[in-house]
């Protein structure tokens, strides 16, 4: 199966390689024609308020609905491959779920008690977790990368960056789309959208997508598929005026996804235990080659399941504009997944998420002084109950460790841009922030009378009737001996202030020239539950903080045909919120800690170019993090890429019965350490050594997309060949945290895929 996936997409490739080089040249000796010579311009909400990308003072990639499309950008996971200085790594539970570094900011966690360092919105609700959000792109206005510290218009712990997406409304007209694709590994992707003009006023728009394939990997233990999806997702948008002044939205989404778990690839094995009887069961499933082949004696199929609902309400008061958003997501998900990636029974683990929740913020915003000012300021309620637990396996022994969080976070700001000579411009803001944080404690230990049944989870795990072995709980010294193995310790309270000055100059409407401080912040918390660790383990960690200097120029050249953007930072990086795995744990344990402080310096290169109808973009990041202090000193930043760059084209070409439009793109990343690489669980702190560090690392690599899309003249009717990762790179997007074990594996991206695509627009 591998040798013809490798040959199929490779023969896709060869196809659109070929065709473009022809075209290319057709081009070059003027075969095509195209109206359009400059290039597009973007419009961003980057500070809350639709403006050019070119006008905007911020470092922001964006990408339209219609460039989305074209650039084969159909996952969150897609789009931050294009993004410079954006790094992802999927979660445990597979790669529906994610979490995001930018700008060397790393991510501490996939679990309710941690905050992510890149806050996501949708059409302005916050995503508070990381489960689904590696969601489809599907129907989008327009997706964009807030990159820097956003903390005082976007509040919530966009310390590192923000991802700010919306999707489209309703328009005035009937029409609508009907799609489906076909590929590799037996995918299928259907969609339906379809617009409903209610009445002069108001319309409706309807979403459908269904995706599904075979997996990408097979476990030979099980004898069922890895990595595999089948996925559903609706959203229905109306939207309309009431009278004159107002105007409102209300959006429901719903996402239903069952795949099982993802390909873990068991490669390494610690020499330090050599000889000893767990070494002597892990040796024969030890992988030392490429493979898709896994021997996991454990291979659930996880269901997760999520909706969300949003509410825009916009006033038009005369002097200023009042905004209401209204949010509401709930989660429901329950994985398993074998990360020891052999049938030995070493670190089982079954996972339940259960979390619901609610948003509400205001805006007031509006202009003066002869529109030389610009003003926003608001209120923002967040509120979030999550319960997660996870039921550990070894032989003979299950762990229950469970937490139910409550987070609240209450914030007010306010941001004002102010003309103070002619074209240049004062920018000013900050918010204060109120968090809570509160936990409840679970995790019993229970004896089995015999191994756990297969499949293992938590409701077919057969204990013995009050065989309860241990509460480490009691061990800890938090819990009185007898007690419920339960803790609720007190609330914690949190209070920051994010803020940022910058300073712009626009001499003419080709360049824009700006420099800004920003203070960004993430809140602290409680740590995760654990087995049997010292009562010092339960001490909360505290909020880390960023300060971040940064430069940029904006440059429209050429008459609208070349846009170069460019943006230069420094930031100072303190109360590093790191994860430490503590050793000789099962199942493996991970403390949150504040590791001292670092810098980040970087440099972000964007442009994009019209020659003749041939559209070229591209993008260039590099950044060096350095840790000052703390036990981390001198180690490499987690999951961080130090350099990646993008390259993408698209040429249209008029073939007589439609247009040809064949694009290229290359999205490189060079190599990532996904965790940290000392144990500073020892006093001094040690390094780990290079074969360990190696199996924790993803060296550099470049994923190639190719894609032809006919659209026909006088059929609605769009036809498209397409191929991601044609080289069939072999790429881990995380890897194992099990260094208390002594082993380690990756988690392995998508193969080569390929297939076409046939859809049918309606009433446009």
């Amino acid at each position: 199966m591998h040798v013809l996936l490798r040959v199929s997409c490779s023969v896709t490739a060869l196809v659109a390689i070929g065709a473009f080089g022809t075209q290319a040249r057709a081009q070059a000796s003027g075969g095509a024609q195209s109206a359009q010579q400059s290039v597009d311009d973007i419009i961003v909400t980057a500070q809350r308020r639709e403006e050019r990308l070119q006008d905007v003072p911020v470092a922001v990639t964006v990408f339209s609905g219609e460039e989305l499309e074209r650039r084969q950008i159909d996952t969150v996971q897609d789009l931050l491959n294009t993004t410079p200085g954006a790094t992802f790594s999927a979660t445990f539970y597979g790669q529906n779920d994610m979490i995001i570094a930018i700008r060397g900011v790393p991510p501490s966690g996939s679990q309710p008690n941690v905050d992510q360092a890149a806050a996501t919105y949708i059409d302005g609700l916050y995503y508070a977790r990381s489960q689904l959000t590696n969601f489809a792109a599907i129907d989008l206005e327009r997706a964009e990368v807030l990159r820097g510290p956003q903390g005082t218009l976007f509040g919530r712990n966009s310390i590192g960056g923000a991802l700010n997406i919306t999707t489209r409304g309703p328009t005035d007209k009937f029409e609508g789309l009907a799609s489906v694709s076909y590929g590799n590994f037996n995918a299928i992707d259907a969609t339906g959208i379809v617009n409903l003009p209610l009445s002069a006023d108001w319309g409706l728009r309807l979403v459908y997508s269904h995706q599904e394939h075979d997996g990408y990997a097979y476990n030979v233990t099980t004898r069922s598929p890895m990595d595999d999806q089948n996925s559903d997702f609706v959203r229905a948008t109306i939207a309309g005026s009431i009278g004159s002044a107002i105007t409102a939205r209300l959006t429901f989404d719903y996402t239903d996804d069952s795949r099982h778990n993802g390909y873990y690839h068991f490669d390494y094995l610690d020499p330090v235990i050599a000889g000893t009887a767990t070494y002597n069961l892990l040796v024969p499933y030890l992988q030392t080659q490429e493979s898709r082949r896994s021997a996991a004696g454990f291979n659930p199929v996880n269901n997760s399941h999520a909706y969300n609902i949003t509410g825009r309400v916009t006033a038009d008061l005369g002097a200023a504009t009042l905004t209401s958003i209204t949010g509401y997501r709930n989660i429901k998900h329950e994985a398993g997944f074998d990360l020891d990636a052999t049938p030995v029974q070493l670190q089982d683990i079954y996972a339940i998420f259960d979390g619901d929740q609610f948003s509400q913020e205001l805006q007031l915003a509006g202009e003066g002084f002869g529109n030389k000012l610009t003003w926003q300021v608001g209120a923002y309620y967040f509120t979030e109950s999550v319960y997660f637990g996870q039921t550990v396996a070894a032989t003979n022994v299950v762990l229950e460790r469970t937490d139910a969080v409550k987070n609240d976070s209450i914030s007010g700001f306010g941001q004002a841009t102010f003309e103070i000579v002619p074209s240049v411009r004062l920018t000013a803001g900050a918010r204060y922030v109120h968090d809570t944080r509160k936990i409840t404690y679970y995790n019993p230990i229970y004896a089995l009378a015999s191994p756990p049944a297969a499949p293992f989870n938590a409701t077919s795990t057969s204990r013995n009737p009050g065989a309860l072995l241990q509460c480490p709980l009691v061990g800890n010294g938090v819990v009185a001996p007898g007690a419920p193995c339960r803790w609720t310790p007190a609330k914690i309270d949190f209070d920051y202030v994010p803020w940022t000055v910058g300073i712009d100059f626009k001499p003419n409407d080709d360049t824009l020239l700006y420099a800004k401080i920003a203070k960004g912040f993430r809140s602290g918390g409680f740590q995760q539950p654990a087995g049997a660790t010292p009562n010092s383990y339960y001490t909360p960690f505290n909020p880390e903080n960023v300060l971040s200097y940064e430069g940029g120029v904006k440059l429209t050249l050429f008459d609208r045909r070349l846009t170069f953007n460019a943006a230069a930072y420094h930031t100072r990086y303190n109360d590093i919120q790191q994860n430490n795995v503590i050793p000789n744990t099962s199942p493996v344990t991970i403390q949150l800690l504040n590791v001292g402080a670092a810098t980040i310096n970087g440099l972000e290169l964007e442009a994009a170019a019209r020659l003749g109808g041939l559209r070229l973009s591209g993008s260039f990041s590099t950044l060096d993090p350095d840790f000052t202090s703390g036990p981390y000193k001198g180690s490499e930043f987690p999951t961080v890429a130090k350099q990646t760059f993008s390259l993408s084209a698209d040429l249209p070409v008029d073939v007589g019965v439609g247009m040809l439009t064949l694009h290229a793109g290359y999205d490189h990343k060079s190599s990532v350490v996904f965790l940290n690489m000392v144990n500073v669980n020892v006093t001094p702190p040690v390094r780990y050594n290079a074969t360990q560090i190696a199996s924790m690392t993803q060296p550099a690599f470049g994923l190639l997309n190719l894609k032809a899309t006919l659209e026909l003249r006088d059929v609605p009717l769009t036809l498209s060949v397409w191929g991601k990762n044609v080289t069939d790179e072999f790429y881990a997007v995380r890897t194992g945290t099990n260094f208390g074990s002594f082993f380690n594996d990756r988690l392995i991206g998508a193969p080569a895929t390929c297939g076409v695509t046939l859809a049918y627009r309606f009433g446009k």
